[in-house]
């Protein structure tokens, strides 16, 4: 693999888009830069490079990273966080990630799992879009 053929936020996304319920509705998950800017849910996941790809071995090629998985969740009508609905997203989101054992999950030549050293950042609401937002982070490798 080359680093131009990197594409872990695609995959991950893939992972997660439309197997996350709230309410038994199937929530969009994006690869980075590709969320529309209209017609959004009232929750919806994008993911993002969290710093740059770094190569493990010479000759290049194999690489590790992190992620951003940002969940974003409507406000309510006070504009206050919907703490219920954010956990029950953060928690399907950490189940797909760590896998049935907690270890990981790989796909298409990938493994994710959670970072433990810098796992969540606080739920901040955003009183100009009307979203809140938390951040989880995810380490990734190719295998």
């Amino acid at each position: 693999m080359t680093a131009s053929e990197l594409i872990p936020d695609t995959v991950l996304a893939k992972i997660l888009d439309k197997n996350v319920k709230v309410d038994k509705t199937e929530i969009r998950c994006y690869e980075d830069a590709m969320a529309p800017n209209k017609n959004l849910g009232d929750q919806y996941v994008c993911i993002t490079w969290n710093g740059s790809a770094r190569a493990r071995t010479r000759p290049i090629g194999c690489f590790y990273g992190s992620l951003a998985v940002i969940v974003y969740c409507k406000c309510a009508a006070n504009n206050a966080a919907k703490r219920k609905t954010i956990r029950g997203i953060l928690s399907q989101v950490e189940g797909m990630v760590n896998g049935e054992q907690g270890m990981g999950v790989a796909s298409e030549g990938y493994f994710f799992r959670m970072q433990a050293d810098n796992l969540i950042s606080p739920t901040t609401p955003n009183l100009t879009t009307g979203y809140s937002t938390t951040i989880l982070n995810v380490e990734w490798h190719t295998t």
